[in-house]
C-alpha cells in the first residue's frame, strides 16, 4: 500500500531525484552546456542516448521497487529516526548499493561519483515525457517520508 502511494504522487520537480540520491543539489556548473567548461574531462559522465536513459531508469525502478529492497530501505529509514542528516546518509548508502552496479554496466566508473555523473547525463533528456514520469517515480521511491506526508494515494 505504501508503494502504491509512492507511485502516484507527482508533485516534485524532475531534478529532485538528484538531491534525493546524492544529497547534493546541482550547482550551475553541472547544467547542460556548461559541464564541459567547468569539469575536468575525467569527471564528465558518459553521454547517454534516450534509449539508454530509459533503460537505466527501468533498471533502477526494477531494483528500487523490489520487495526486498523496499523492506530493507524502509526499515533503515525508520531506524535512522528523525535526524534528517542520518536519514539522508542511510538513503544514499542503500541507493548507491543498487545504483553503482547498474551504472557501471552503462560505462560509468563503479563508484559513488557515477551516481552524480548519471544525474548530469540524463539532463539532456528531461524534456522527454517518459523520462520525466520515470524520474518522478524514482523520486517518490527514494523519498517515502515526503510522499507520505503529502498524503498521496492512487496508482501510476
Amino acid at each position: 500500500q505504501a508503494l502504491l502511494r509512492l507511485k502516484s504522487a507527482y508533485s516534485r520537480t524532475p531534478l529532485d531525484h538528484v538531491v534525493a540520491m546524492t544529497d547534493m543539489p546541482l550547482s550551475p556548473t553541472l547544467r547542460p552546456g556548461s559541464a564541459g567548461k567547468e569539469m575536468p574531462p575525467s569527471l564528465l559522465p558518459p553521454e547517454l542516448t534516450l534509449s539508454q536513459v530509459l533503460e537505466l531508469q527501468d533498471q533502477l525502478l526494477a531494483a528500487f521497487t523490489a520487495p526486498s529492497f523496499q523492506k530493507r530501505f524502509i526499515e533503515a529509514l525508520e531506524a535512522a529516526g528523525p535526524d534528517a542528516e542520518r536519514v539522508a546518509r542511510v538513503r544514499q548508502e542503500l541507493c548507491q548499493e543498487v545504483q553503482v552496479p547498474i551504472l557501471s554496466r552503462l560505462g560509468f566508473e563503479p563508484s559513488a561519483l557515477a551516481v552524480k555523473q548519471s544525474s548530469v547525463a540524463i539532463l539532456p533528456h528531461l524534456d522527454d515525457p517518459e523520462v520525466a514520469r520515470r524520474n518522478k517515480w524514482l523520486t517518490e521511491l527514494l523519498n517515502p517520508q515526503v510522499t507520505a506526508s503529502k498524503g498521496s494515494v492512487g496508482g501510476s
